[in-house]
Formats: structure tokens, sequence, C-alpha cells
């Protein structure tokens, strides 16, 4: 306006002060009420079993259609070639092998993770206070969780983030006909995973308690335990990149 250009729309017309302030607001609260919408929508449709967001490793997307022909969204079936694995990391935790090693074992036999690459065992466990990762993931013992996270904007960046929900305000939803995992290992994993976030917790902060010399000199202690384990070992060799190098043809890792 203040090179006197207006600006015209096909909807509108010619733009002017009040668009600006009048419709800017409308146009917020139609936005607001729009994703309302949406939510108890995706809720609804939880509840009759559907579930939501992308595919889940060890199962694949299910095409069926209702009694008026329209297509369902969020079926699903397992994969039983991924439901496999998906036991026998379950049962090789639950037997105490480290993620590492479950890691190593999947990558030398050149199974890709769930996003195609190579596995890690931050795919395994993902983040505790987020209830994230393979091992978590309670579709495998036949129950749908939704409603765990919500979406904010940052009055100041803009960036979208995502803030975990109280417990009590997830939306848990039977679907047995999903089940890969039965209830006695999920449960002796899930507590494992517990035992093994409140251990570290307890480490976090019994390190934020030492003073700068003693957890130098602990770190300094875990050093000299480790190279004195690797030196136990008969015929091993260790190199600067040992463990660090992995092939990417093959997903194996280097020695």
């Amino acid at each position: 306006m203040f090179l006197d250009i207006s600006i015209q729309t096909v909807a509108e017309g010619v733009i002017n002060e009040l668009h600006i302030g009048l419709k800017s607001t409308m146009n917020a609260l139609y936005l607001k009420d729009l994703a309302d919408k949406t939510r108890r929508g995706m809720i609804a449709a939880v509840l009759k079993g559907s579930v939501p967001g992308g595919r889940t490793y060890g199962y694949e997307l299910l095409r069926s259609y209702d009694a008026h022909g329209e297509l369902v969204r969020g079926a699903r079936r397992i994969n039983e070639n991924e439901a496999r694995i998906v036991r026998q990391i379950f049962s090789d935790y639950a037997a105490g092998m480290p993620l590492s090693n479950i890691c190593s074992a999947l990558n030398r036999l050149a199974i890709p993770s769930p996003k195609g690459g190579k596995w890690v065992p931050s795919t395994l466990v993902g983040v505790a206070a987020r209830k994230t990762g393979l091992l978590r993931q309670t579709l495998y013992n036949g129950t749908v969780t939704f409603n765990r996270m919500s979406y904010r904007k940052h009055p100041e960046t803009g960036k979208r983030l995502s803030i975990v929900r109280p417990e009590n305000e997830w939306l848990r939803v039977p679907v047995p006909e999903l089940t890969i995992v039965d209830d006695e290992l999920f449960n002796t994993v899930q507590q494992m995973l517990d035992h093994r976030s409140s251990r570290k917790r307890e480490l976090m902060l019994l390190n934020k308690a030492r003073t700068p010399q003693e957890q130098a000199e602990y770190r300094a202690k875990l050093n000299r335990e480790c190279r004195a384990s690797q030196s136990d070992r008969p015929g091993a060799r260790h190199y600067l990149f040992s463990g660090r190098l992995y092939c990417g043809r093959h997903m194996e890792m280097d020695a």
C-alpha cells in the first residue's frame, strides 16, 4: 500500500486493511477448528481398530473396502518375514544379549532396518521419555497407542515442537489380530527397559554430583578397565577405526 500497489484475489477482490486484520483472524480460527475436527476423526478411527500413522515394521498396509465401496484407511496385516525378525529381537534382548550384538547380527545377515539402513541401538530402544523404539512398540503386543504427542508452534522461532502428553491422556485400543509378541515376553522386555532407563538416570545424576577431578578419575578408570578386557581376549586385534566402519554394500562391520 505504501507504493500504491493493490493486491487483488479471485475470491476476495481487492485486499484492504479489513481483510488483513479480520480475515487473518477468521482463517486462524478456521484452521484451529479444522485441526480439532481432524483429531476427533482420527480418535474415532482408532477406536474402530484403525492404526494411525505410517507403516510400522512388522506390518504391511491392507487395502480393504467397506459396505459402501469406500477404502478403509488404517487397515494393517502382519508381515510374517518382518514379524519373525521382531520376535527374534525381543527374544535376544530378553535373554540378555547387548543391543550392539543384536544390531551386529542383523547387519551381518544384511537385513535392512525399518528405515532401510543399518541397525543401530537407538532403533531398538529409542527415547525412554517418549516411549519410542522397536522394543517399546505396543502394537507388537496387540495394542494401538494414540494421542501420545501434542504439537505446538514456538512463538519466537515458529518451529513446530512435539510435546509428550501425560500418560493418562493416551488412548489405548486393543487389536489382538495384530499381535506379534506374546504378553509374557513383551512385559519382560518392558521391565528390562525400565530398569535400564532408571539405571542410566542414576548414573547421570551420580556423574553430575562428582567434582571435575572425580569425573576425570572415573573416566580414566573406565578406560583402564576397557583396555584390560580387550587385551584379555585371545587373538583380538584393535585398530583406530575398529567397530566404526561398515561395508556400504553388505552392511557388515569392518573389523
